[in-house]
């Protein structure tokens, strides 16, 4: 559910116009990537109880956790959508 909240919150726009309804068309671009973390840090959590031979699952999670703050200061408005399918920062 991470992956999904943290792939769909760059569609926020389309959607809306679309009349799609998603995680972050419900939540915002800004709370569907903290969502994205806290579901990212319960998954590691769930995952390190397995011992020392889900440590390479454990870093692959933290690498998540680490990308998703630096979107954390997009806002709806701050998207928008080019004709050729690429979100982008403006």
């Amino acid at each position: 559910m991470a992956s999904q909240a943290s792939a769909v919150q760059e569609h926020i726009v389309p959607d809306r116009e679309a009349e799609i309804c998603s995680i972050a068309t419900f939540f915002g671009a800004r709370v569907t990537v903290w969502l994205a973390m806290l579901l990212y840090v319960a998954a590691i959590g769930l995952v390190a109880r397995l011992g020392v031979a889900a440590w390479p699952v454990l870093a692959a999670g933290g690498l998540y956790i680490i990308n998703l703050p630096f979107c954390a200061p997009v806002t709806n408005d701050r998207r928008r959508h080019e004709p050729d399918g690429d979100a982008f920062y403006g």
